[in-house]
């Protein structure tokens, strides 16, 4: 907003990139780019969840081609940990404005580069990232072995903050198709280790506590749902998490009227 941007003719890029790569250097700028727009995506993945959410769409929005561009060149370099740490930092950008197909493929393509099969913090992250995706655009069954093993490697790390949301996501998913019994423990546990997880949890105690609500509710119990949705409201105004601010706030709403 606050410059102009600029762009070519297709037929003067692409005079512009043989030129490039009859220097030799095209590697070299293209492995510029992957680490300038990794760095982007995981400046703005947090700030999606905060009062410049908007702008920050609006950014990654601007930017999606870069991040296209960046993402092909690590997958085709076999660089699978830039590759893991873009599709995560993008998919809350995915998810909210509906790129599920794109994200949900991508994520998919990055976990199965064969330097991504290692059990490190970053592939259990994009399990996570791509189950949320895979459930969103109504495949959960595609989901749950993906968040198994995102839990089991959470667990062998001791990473709470991965452990937290594989365990929100199973309970999420197991209560929408009715097992309450089992949802339950899911979301409690899921709930207790994001807040172990210190601030980077915050945002999972948050969801935990709006499923644990509708949990409480559907099970006839009004009074624990108006408490997980009370304090559900009072961390995300703090954390001015807007979007996912209205879900509990209509809630209350709802046990009040």
């Amino acid at each position: 907003d606050d410059g102009m941007r600029y762009r070519l003719l297709e037929s003067m890029r692409a005079y512009a990139q043989e030129k490039l790569a009859a220097t030799g250097e095209a590697a070299a700028a293209q492995d510029r780019h992957l680490a300038c727009f990794v760095r982007l995506a995981e400046e703005a993945e947090p700030l999606l969840f905060s009062a410049q959410q908007v702008a920050w769409l609006d950014t990654m929005a601007t930017e999606h081609n870069n991040l296209r561009a960046a993402l092909d060149w690590a997958v085709a370099r076999g660089d699978a940990h830039a590759a893991l740490r873009l599709v995560t930092a993008q998919r809350s950008f995915w998810y909210t404005r509906g790129h599920y197909d794109e994200g949900r493929r991508r994520t998919l393509e990055a976990l199965a580069m064969p330097a991504a099969q290692e059990r490190s913090a970053a592939r259990a992250s994009a399990l996570n990232a791509a189950a949320a995706l895979l459930w969103a655009s109504g495949d959960a069954g595609a989901a749950l072995p993906l968040l198994d093993e995102a839990l089991t490697i959470a667990r062998e790390r001791g990473d709470p903050w991965n452990t937290g949301w594989a365990l929100l996501h199973l309970g999420t998913i197991v209560y929408r198709q009715g097992d309450y019994p089992a949802a339950r423990p899911l979301l409690e546990d899921g709930l207790a280790s994001c807040r172990a997880a210190g601030p980077a949890g915050r945002r999972g105690v948050g969801w935990g506590l709006i499923f644990l609500g509708d949990l409480a509710l559907e099970s006839g119990d009004p009074e624990h749902a108006g408490v997980c949705f009370a304090e559900s409201v009072d961390l995300l105004r703090e954390l001015s998490d807007f979007g996912l601010l209205a879900y509990p706030l209509g809630r209350l709403a709802h046990l009040a009227l």
